[in-house]
């Protein structure tokens, strides 16, 4: 008799499993008992385990995934339509040398506004994967729309829709 390796007996008896489940419960993968021979228990314990290692991955992966959304585009969706609007003056671009994509830096463009209190605050925007120098030069933009939360200043979003030519739609 051929020898079988391990993961291919583990699979083999995943496959017996899944189809004494469907003789058993009529196809609706109700398992009332699957008997497996004294040799085989413990491979087919190692399956069930691994199938639900693989389960419980994609569940989480699947679930980062909705709520990465959420929680990056929300907050910042949020700003843009609950809290107050300002024009911070346009400050400076400087390369973001911490971060580092296919040998390039993102830029980062740099502002300065007064927030409702009368503080002033420079804000930061986020990465982006272009120099707007001449984008900034050739359309003449000296401010910046930023939306700031008014009870948490530090909670803000620098809108650079402009220099990306996005009109945004939050309806």
């Amino acid at each position: 008799m051929k020898q079988r390796s391990l993961l291919t007996s583990i699979f083999f008896s995943m496959v017996a499993m899944i189809g004494a489940a469907m003789i058993v419960g009529g196809g609706a993968m109700l398992m009332k008992s699957i008997y497996f021979a004294p040799q085989n228990y413990i491979k087919g314990i190692l399956g069930t385990i691994i199938c639900l290692f693989f389960g419980i991955i994609f569940v989480l992966v699947s679930f980062s995934m909705l709520f990465g959304n959420v929680t990056v585009v929300g907050p910042k969706r949020r700003l843009v339509v609950n809290k107050t609007k300002i024009y911070a003056d346009f400050d400076r671009i400087e390369m973001n040398t911490s971060t580092k994509v296919n040998g390039k830096h993102p830029y980062v463009v740099f502002c300065c506004g007064q927030i409702p209190d009368g503080e002033v605050m420079e804000f930061k925007s986020e990465n982006i994967w272009y120099d707007p120098t001449r984008k900034i030069e050739d359309r003449g933009i000296k401010k910046i729309p930023v939306y700031v939360n008014p009870n948490r200043p530090k909670k803000y979003y620098v809108s650079l829709e402009e220099l990306e030519g996005k009109n945004w739609k939050l309806s």
